[in-house]
């Protein structure tokens, strides 16, 4: 091995090894320097991370991860029906509110009634007539009054964290 052809392979090692530690940024890492006469090796764009729901929730959160009571998300662990959209969250003193949109009231109705006690949420009343209704709860980060006020697609969320 030539002088010449042992510097180009330390140089695409160390290429390499910088390529593997990028900041996961999304952006692509410069390409590495070339040896005269050895062409550089193609830069190439990380795949965006997939964002799923959560298997054991069921349920997809936005903004993923929140923490709970952390201004502009919902509290952490609130179940949101698969294909829902929150809006923005506002936190006011001791109250987080939010507006969802979910594919149909029903759905949405039902979706809640059965995954807000397995999320550690007691349900204090519920009614539900066509696609309009709402649910009270307590519990979690939502230790005062709360309640979701569903009508058609379109859910507000109050939570009064005591």
């Amino acid at each position: 091995m030539t002088s010449r052809t042992a510097a180009a392979a330390g140089v695409l090692a160390a290429a390499l090894s910088l390529a593997g530690c990028s900041s996961g940024s999304g952006t692509a890492a410069p390409a590495p320097p070339t040896v005269a006469g050895t062409p550089a090796p193609a830069a190439t764009t990380p795949a965006p991370a997939a964002t799923t729901p959560s298997s054991a929730a069921g349920a997809l959160t936005s903004p993923p991860a929140p923490v709970a009571g952390e201004p502009g998300v919902l509290p952490a662990g609130f179940p949101v029906p698969p294909g829902s959209r929150v809006g923005p969250v506002a936190v006011e003193g001791g109250e987080i509110k939010a507006t969802l949109t979910v594919s149909d009231g029903k759905t949405g109705y039902d979706f809640w009634r059965s995954r807000l006690p397995a999320a550690g949420y007691r349900i204090t009343g519920s009614q539900m007539v066509g696609g309009i209704g709402e649910i009270s709860f307590t519990g979690r980060d939502c230790a005062g009054p709360s309640q979701l006020g569903i009508n058609d697609d379109s859910v507000t969320f109050e939570c009064k964290r005591g």
